[in-house]
């Protein structure tokens, strides 16, 4: 995932080597002695097929439909849906995940692998936001697949005075628009930038609650502490009752801002080998 350029939550996060052929017990010298496993590299085993097999900066690695499925399956996918988030946003598409997923039926962990590759978008736009998104499922507000309850993002709105804001995430059924806050809007000028910048994000803000949306924000150290999810649970619970009281929020107009996806560059070219390829071996294309 690192070498396909997707991002990464944490650092000294473990890496899967697949089996080169040596045999368990075997080992060999280096020029500094007996060589000695880095204790950050686990050994997997598992037919890897050669169609998902590919090579970056002269690695061979799994491609990107596989590393993220291999991710969303590993005992502690805490980066699945951030890497399956990035890997749609430029590299590849629900459909590709879908088959290489197909590909391989008894590995374990598929069914997890399955639950998380349905909240996958190509609509976040960082890892806070893929973070965002993993508190509001959890928090059983909203699910991208739940028809009764659905988890929208990049939606737009405005008011009588024109554009508002485009948002990160709203939740229709409450009427609650989520912001991931990563605060480095503010802290790119000067003092008098920092201030412009909070003036406007106030003043977006109270149209948008005028017209009678819920807006909450939600920052990086409550992602991090798991805390985002009582926060979001709170509020929730604090809409319901408004509306149980007779009150009323936000049902108005709303639009979908997402720009159309372009894939670049080396993934670009990974990509048009990937159709080749499967094509060869008959899976998708």
């Amino acid at each position: 995932a690192a070498l396909h350029g997707l991002p990464l939550l944490t650092h000294n996060t473990p890496i899967a080597v697949a089996n080169s052929g040596r045999k368990r017990g075997q080992s060999r010298s280096t020029p500094d002695g007996p060589y000695r496993p880095h204790s950050r590299l686990i050994r997997v085993s598992g037919r890897i097929l050669p169609e998902d097999i590919v090579e970056v900066d002269g690695r061979l690695v799994t491609d990107v439909p596989k590393s993220v499925i291999d991710v969303c399956r590993s005992r502690t996918p805490h980066n699945a849906l951030v890497l399956a988030d990035a890997a749609l946003q430029r590299h590849t598409d629900t459909e590709e995940l879908s088959a290489t997923l197909a590909a391989y039926p008894r590995a374990p962990g598929n069914a997890q692998a399955r639950r998380l590759l349905g909240q996958a978008t190509a609509s976040s736009e960082s890892i806070g936001e893929s973070l965002t998104k993993e508190a509001i499922v959890q928090a059983g507000l909203a699910a991208v697949d739940d028809s009764r309850a659905p988890l929208l993002q990049q939606v737009s709105f405005r008011d009588d005075r024109g554009f508002i804001a485009r948002v990160d995430f709203y939740l229709p059924e409450l009427g609650l628009v989520v912001e991931f806050d990563g605060r480095m809007k503010y802290t790119d000028g000067g003092v008098a930038d920092t201030q412009v910048a909070i003036a406007k994000e106030l003043e977006r803000e109270k149209r948008l609650k005028n017209l009678g949306l819920n807006v909450i924000r939600i920052v990086w150290s409550q992602l991090f502490d798991g805390s985002a999810v009582a926060t979001l649970r709170q509020a929730a619970a604090e809409i319901r009752r408004h509306l149980a009281n007779g009150g009323s929020c936000y049902r108005g107009n709303y639009a979908f801002a997402r720009q159309p996806i372009t894939i670049t560059g080396k993934a670009a070219e990974l990509a048009m080998r990937r159709r080749q390829v499967w094509s060869q071996a008959g899976r998708l294309y």
